[in-house]
């Protein structure tokens, strides 16, 4: 069965209810308000299923133009919409209005009923005709069909319907094009023994019985009990039919119309939006920036204020870019379309696309913004995956990607498969995630790596090579120490760069050779402390003597010390090894005839001072060689 949403639209009291009621049979007038009175003030719903099986599902919306706002809720999600005109009246100022918010919202298709013609004359039908004309002039409805009714007569109810019919020959997608479901909320009841219904034209994705959905604006969860479908129950609701939702975790107060019922994790809340923006054709006034704006999408009423992004103005029937600052936040994603109204007295002013549903702010006339925004409006799912990872600049997970660009797993897929294969882009695949990067930022980075890994080599001769860490917080931004090793084995596995010892980064192919004269200056210090024995002087005058600066006496010390070619005994006191070793036995062999050792003895045993006695035999305590009793060592058994 085929499932389609027809909508009314039209100027008040122009018949749109009593046209719905001969369509179907069904009143959408329930409120005694709306009864008693005689004109719509919230949406209406009904349902006719044709001989042929389509099943429509029709909204009736508020023709005053206080109730504009509900009227733009009741269009979000239509598949066709019918503007009634009454023959007695014509075109009217809520007929043009809702007009504009039709072609705005690009509704795809349009028939056009002229109601009441059993109480005109055939010259006041052929007026009303003649400005239906000019309304239609220049859009792309200006051929659409006019069907000419009497709801009460029951006149050309049937040539509608027929008319509906062939307007809605085409299959309807309903299978899932994005990775969550979005409902946007047009009603709120109770049921008795049930508890908490929401209603509206499920937009993105489907619903199951049992699912967890999500209010991103709030951050607060239900869980699906029941869907129905006109008044049927179902397990399950798709994409583009009208839906009841039957919650459990949720009261009435929690929600208002507007709210966004969504997929848990999927949607983002947003304040800023780039959009495309076009102001109706006779627009007074012009449209400067931070103008407050009144901002409609889907089921929701926003206030916000205009950046215009291109120009300094927009007058009537023009485009341009702009940033829509909001005042609260909302759920949006790139693609829909939306009405903005004036802030008071309130009345449509323009409508358009959103090409950037998280926005950042923006600087006015900047080239690259410019060229991004075209990208965004007009660009292929693979020059926008590609822009956003540009705009990133850093290692994007695919899940980032998915939940930003709204796109179906195919399209994401195939765009970052040649995306990879035309080297736009880097695939970094470790430990089952997959992380992308600009090309142009893996460029920059394997740059500045290099360089500053060449720096260090240079600067520290004597070390293996760059230090991971110091290396990790040269580049921006900074990486998470994960990510990090990711995009290191990376280019060391394009042989870019090469890993020592787990921590050290080097140029790949490079060996790590000291050259000669540093060499020399090593083995000076070697032969000056086998030389000193224990007489060894502080490291300052260690270097003083073969005369070494202290930068490089620094490199030589941490180089010799990781050779574990000097023992370290206090500050700045340093002994050669295998001197070192050779008193560790004389002071052995002393503990096989002596019980105890004092610092004296050890300074007489060794040759040296007190002043590296001392410390060597606290050295020899942590070690556990001696054992310390008052002012006696002993040896530890």
């Amino acid at each position: 069965m085929s499932y389609y949403v027809v909508g009314t639209a039209g100027h008040i009291d122009h018949g749109k209810t009593a046209l719905v009621k001969a369509l179907t049979g069904q009143n959408t007038d329930r409120l005694k308000a709306e009864k008693e009175r005689g004109i719509t003030i919230e949406l209406g719903f009904a349902h006719r299923v044709l001989s042929n099986g389509k099943e429509l599902a029709f909204i009736d919306v508020p023709g005053h133009e206080r109730f504009v706002k509900n009227m733009v809720a009741g269009a979000a999600g239509i598949d066709l919409a019918l503007l009634v005109i009454a023959a007695d009246e014509g075109v009217m100022p809520q007929t043009k209005e809702h007009f504009y918010i039709l072609q705005y919202l690009k509704i795809k298709n349009l028939l056009i009923v002229i109601t009441k013609i059993d109480l005109v004359e055939e010259e006041l039908k052929y007026l009303a005709k003649e400005e239906i004309a000019a309304l239609l002039a220049d859009t792309k409805y200006k051929d659409a069909e006019i069907i000419e009714t009497s709801a009460p007569q029951n006149i050309g109810i049937e040539e509608l319907l027929k008319a509906i019919d062939n307007k809605l020959h085409y299959i309807k997608d309903l299978s899932q094009n994005y990775q969550g479901a979005r409902l946007p909320i047009d009603r709120i009841f109770t049921v008795q023994g049930f508890g908490t219904v929401v209603t509206g034209t499920l937009f993105n994705g489907s619903i199951q019985v049992g699912d967890i959905l999500e209010f991103p604006v709030k951050k607060k969860k239900a869980r699906v009990r029941n869907i129905q479908i006109h008044n049927k129950p179902v397990k399950k609701a798709l994409a583009g039919q009208r839906t009841a939702i039957n919650l459990i975790g949720m009261e009435l107060s929690d929600i208002k119309k507007g709210d966004i019922l969504a997929t848990p994790d999927w949607l983002t809340t947003t304040k800023r939006i780039d959009v495309i923006l076009h102001l109706i054709n006779d627009l007074e006034k012009e449209l400067k920036s931070y103008e407050r704006i009144r901002f409609h999408q889907g089921t929701g009423e926003i206030f916000g204020r205009i950046l215009l992004l291109d120009k300094d103005e927009l007058k009537g029937g023009e485009e341009g870019f702009a940033q829509i600052i909001l005042e609260q936040p909302i759920v949006v994603i790139r693609g829909d379309q939306f009405i903005i109204r004036s802030y008071s007295p309130p009345h449509t002013i323009g409508g358009g696309t959103i090409i950037e549903a998280n926005a950042s702010k923006h600087k006015k006339r900047d080239k690259e913004l410019f060229n991004s925004l075209i990208i965004k409006a007009e660009g292929s799912h693979k020059d926008r995956t590609e822009l956003y990872l540009k705009e990133k600049g850093r290692l994007v997970e695919y899940k980032e990607i998915e939940k930003y660009l709204y796109f179906s797993t195919e399209q994401i897929d195939k765009s970052l498969e040649e995306l990879v294969k035309e080297e736009r882009i880097a695939k970094i695949c470790y430990d089952e995630i997959d992380l992308f990067l600009d090309m142009e930022k893996l460029n920059e980075w394997e740059k500045n790596i290099s360089w500053e890994i060449k720096k260090h080599i240079e600067k520290y001769p004597l070390e293996l090579g760059a230090d991971k860490e110091a290396i990790r917080t040269s580049i921006k931004p900074v990486l998470s120490l994960k990510k990090f090793n990711y995009f290191i084995q990376y280019l060391c596995e394009k042989q870019i760069l090469k890993i020592i010892e787990g921590r050290y980064l080097v140029p790949y192919g490079y060996e790590h050779i000291i050259e000669k004269n540093l060499f020399q200056k090593i083995q000076g210090i070697e032969k000056y402390l086998l030389q000193c024995q224990w007489q060894v002087p502080n490291w300052p005058m260690v270097l003083q003597q073969i005369n070494i600066d202290e930068e490089l006496g620094k490199q030589i010390l941490k180089y010799l010390l990781k050779k574990e070619k000097i023992v370290p005994l206090a500050k700045d006191i340093y002994i050669l090894r295998n001197i070192y070793e050779e008193g560790i036995v004389r002071i052995k062999d002393w503990f096989i005839k002596n019980e105890s050792l004092t610092v004296s003895q050890a300074r007489d045993l060794l040759g040296t001072t007190r002043k590296i006695a001392l410390p060597l035999l606290n050295h020899l305590d942590k070690i556990h060689i001696t054992v310390r009793e008052g002012d006696n060592r002993k040896i530890c058994k």
